[in-house]
């Protein structure tokens, strides 16, 4: 899944979320896919290699049943693993339906128990990207209370476009029971209008924003009901990238318990700092449009029911903006850090590269996975992807250097002529264990294989070196390590001949 230190969502829930124990789905029938890897189950195997695939798709529908009754009020889909290749197979309408029944053959297509909870009609790219593996999350358009065990998914449109190919396909399904604990905007400073008003900020539709110019902005709200706050989210504006000056930079939020809600003034004394933020850079809070940054709070778990933001720095410029804030309480908090767990483990370490980077890799991702605290997972997750940098580049530099002793091994089969002096020493260099020496200056190739702890530099010169044995002891190179070098930069490149 993409994220940049965020998992980007189209919907957002305003206020703090409660979720409980994920609920598992299982596929009772549906609409097949194309192959056994692309049937109707798989949008429920928690894969992202696989997806549900319809080809000549007219409509397609999936009947699932939960490992325990919900009353769902969110959900989240994945999009395909190639859809950025096939945009047009993105849903565009589709609706879903939860019922209860006595036993399992019960739940079909046609049976009348089934009550509508939700309804898409013209979703497009820009509420569902088409971006491989992208997770968007939705609210129901119609929830109710009741605890369904059975529903049913109806996709009845896809996006056809830019080609009309009439294929669906979706990668991952999933289900949120969340308890949406809302806000109510008391004082602020005033937007571009009502709709990028200080409201804006806390009323969960990322189709709004806050947007000012005042210079010095701030906003009070109320949450329905007293929370702690363990973490909070923001996500930017619409155009974020497009006016990269207005995200911020520097703010303050405060909680606070009053007795009414005119007694919580922006001067009023009872305001706790919860946390504070100076300097943050596009890393931590991206000037991209509709994305999520998350952020820790360090506190004692006290409950508050009043809140206040002051934004006192922003990129440049004299307008800030920012589409959402909500809160999350320390029982969701593992959700939000396994969604960054989640993503990493897709990196598989099977390949050849420095020992020590794959080391240092997989320490990260075991401290990362027992981690509760959200700063600390946010900065190893930053450390963990600057370590697949420096890894693909090792893996690189490795391949470039296996390829070269195995195009040298060619060369000498090829050339009869070479000196018995250069194929002995050729041959020891390949085929026995011999530590650094003067001959060999970081060993021999089997020596530097077993070890694995040369840094991309080292395997550049050590290429290079092995280029100069066959400018030295043989007749002609060309055509043969010259062409097989690449540069080190994570580019193929073709290295000049001497």
């Amino acid at each position: 899944m993409r994220r940049f230190l965020a998992l980007a969502l189209v919907i957002l829930t305003s206020g703090v979320l409660t979720v409980r124990a994920e609920v598992l789905l299982t596929a009772l029938e549906g609409t097949k896919g194309v192959k056994d890897t692309e049937n109707y189950q798989m949008m429920f195997d928690g894969k992202l290699d696989t997806k549900w695939c319809v080809t000549n798709f007219t409509e397609a529908y999936v009947i699932v049943r939960a490992s325990e009754k919900i009353a769902p009020r969110m959900y989240s889909m994945v999009t395909g693993g190639d859809i950025e290749l096939h945009p047009y197979r993105n849903w565009k309408r589709w609706r879903i339906y939860g019922a209860n029944f006595d036993a399992p053959e019960q739940a079909v297509r046609n049976a009348e128990e089934w009550t509508l909870i939700d309804q898409k009609q013209d979703i497009g790219p820009d509420m569902l990207p088409p971006i491989n593996t992208f997770t968007v999350s939705f609210t129901l358009s119609e929830p109710n209370d009741t605890p369904y065990e059975y529903f049913r998914i109806e996709v009845d449109e896809v996006l056809n476009v830019p080609v009309a190919q009439n294929v669906m396909m979706m990668t991952e399904f999933s289900f949120d029971e969340i308890r949406k604990v809302g806000y109510t905007a008391l004082d602020g400073v005033a937007g571009f209008g009502a709709a990028e008003g200080y409201a804006s900020l806390v009323d969960g539709l990322s189709s709004t924003k806050w947007c000012s110019n005042v210079g010095d902005w701030w906003i009070i709200f109320r949450s329905d009901e007293p929370i702690a706050p363990a973490y909070y989210c923001l996500v930017t504006g619409n155009d974020t990238y497009t006016n990269q000056g207005r995200n911020w930079t520097a703010w303050e939020i405060y909680g606070g318990n009053f007795t009414a809600d005119d007694q919580a003034t922006r001067d009023a004394k009872g305001w706790t700092v919860l946390d504070e933020r100076k300097e943050v850079g596009q890393d931590r809070l991206p000037v991209t449009n509709l994305t999520e940054a998350y952020f820790g709070i360090s506190g004692s778990g006290t409950k508050y029911q009043y809140f206040m933001v002051h934004v006192s720095g922003i990129v440049g410029g004299n307008i800030q903006q920012m589409s959402e804030l909500t809160f999350g309480e320390a029982a969701t908090l593992p959700r939000v850090i396994a969604q960054y767990t989640d993503e990493l483990k897709q990196y598989s370490l099977d390949f050849t590269a420095d020992a020590a980077l794959k080391q240092a890799y997989e320490q990260k991702m075991g401290e990362l996975q027992t981690c509760k605290d959200l700063e600390v997972a946010l900065s190893l997750y930053a450390d963990i992807k600057a370590l697949q940098v420096e890894l693909n580049l090792s893996r690189n530099a490795y391949e470039t250097y296996i390829k070269t002793v195995e195009y040298l091994l060619t060369y000498v089969d090829e050339h009869p002529q070479m000196s018995a002096q250069g194929k002995q020493l050729i041959q020891q260099y390949t085929q026995e264990r011999v530590e650094p020496n003067a001959n060999f200056p970081r060993g021999s190739y089997p020596y530097i294989m077993e070890l694995m702890n040369l840094s991309v530099t080292d395997l550049n010169e050590e290429v290079d070196y092995l280029y100069q044995l066959l400018e030295q002891y043989g007749s002609s190179t060309s055509g043969y390590i010259e062409t097989t070098l690449e540069t080190f930069d994570g580019t193929v490149g073709v290295k000049d001949a001497e």
